[in-house]
């Protein structure tokens, strides 16, 4: 049986860590902690809908991360797509500092 296992981890899966780990923290510290106090307590709304949003979230990635997933695959774009993606999370965090509460 031969052995398949590499000798030293590469820098690709180094950055990949890297870049997974500052993301989760953000996604934590923004979208965990203090989305739904802003929701709640900063806009005024009800709890439910801090977490209707969360549900339906949870549920498109649930669907849609599996079928992206396959796609790239097929097509063998990983790196632009994984910059889109970034690009978007980006742009989508940023502009939460424009909504306007109202």
């Amino acid at each position: 049986m031969t052995d398949t296992t590499p000798d030293r981890i590469g820098w690709s899966a180094v950055a990949w860590a890297v870049y997974d780990f500052g993301y989760s923290i953000f996604a934590f510290v923004v979208f965990a902690r203090y989305l739904g106090d802003w929701i709640i307590n900063g806009l005024g709304h009800p709890d439910y809908y801090y977490t209707s949003a969360q549900a339906v979230a949870a549920l498109s990635l649930f669907v849609l991360m599996p079928i992206t997933g396959v796609i790239v695959d097929v097509v063998g774009r990983h790196l632009p797509t994984l910059r889109i993606f970034t690009m978007i999370a980006i742009i989508t965090g940023a502009s939460i500092g424009f909504v306007d509460a109202d």
